[in-house]
């Protein structure tokens, strides 16, 4: 069945209430508040720039498991993201960072922002991960800020995909599955959007598909 292929039941892909482990370069994490969806680079570098001036503290690009540079706001590009395997994003106030810093210092520090940047292998696009950390709880305040971010990043999402596994020619129709109308619109074009390896979502379009805030 492409549900156990996919490990995909319902609020697995969407969970605001933390109960989903995700592994991140290597470290096992807890986040807070994440969304599994598909999404273009431009859609997360949008969803950075939302950020409030007051908000926004450093910007970092992350590879190979550490901080690999801090990224300057005015600097900041669908190009520059594409660079890095994730970036994250600290609260202002909430932390510095400095290069070679891993995750786990991070996490002692402030709750933060992470995505990975998603991967594009010619005309094959893979989901991404957008979560916030704060494992111990420790930053309510912080926490609230992302959680009406992300919030507001939610509203134009569109909901509700049919996942297809060609090799043994099953589909099933998942609701909870995410994306945004610019990565529905590259699969209008050719571009398969990619659950693993082998399966493809598509996506249903309309008013009754908006994912709701």
């Amino acid at each position: 069945m492409i549900l156990k292929m996919l490990s995909l039941a319902g609020d697995e892909r969407s969970d605001e209430q933390g109960q989903r482990s995700d592994n991140l370069q290597g470290v096992q994490l807890m986040p807070r508040i994440s969304i599994q969806l598909h999404a273009t680079v431009d859609d997360l570098v949008g969803l950075l720039l939302a950020m409030r001036d007051g908000e926004r503290g450093d910007l970092l690009g992350f590879a190979r498991n550490e901080v690999q540079a801090k990224i300057e706001w005015q600097e900041l590009s669908s190009s520059t993201v594409a660079q890095y395997s994730s970036v994250i994003a600290l609260p202002r106030g909430g932390a510095t960072a400095s290069i070679g810093d891993d995750l786990e210092a991070l996490i002692e520090r402030c709750a933060f922002l992470s995505f990975s940047v998603p991967e594009v292998d010619g005309d094959r696009l893979k989901d991404t991960l957008v979560g916030v950390l704060d494992p111990h709880g420790n930053y309510p305040e912080q926490l609230a800020m992302w959680r009406k971010l992300l919030n507001r990043f939610k509203k134009p999402l569109i909901r509700g995909a049919t996942v297809r596994n060609p090799l043994a020619g099953e589909s099933q129709f998942y609701p909870s599955l995410l994306a945004t109308p610019a990565a529905v619109a590259l699969s209008r074009n050719g571009v398969a959007l990619m659950l693993g390896d082998v399966n493809t979502a598509e996506f249903i379009t309309g008013d009754a598909s908006r994912s709701e805030a």
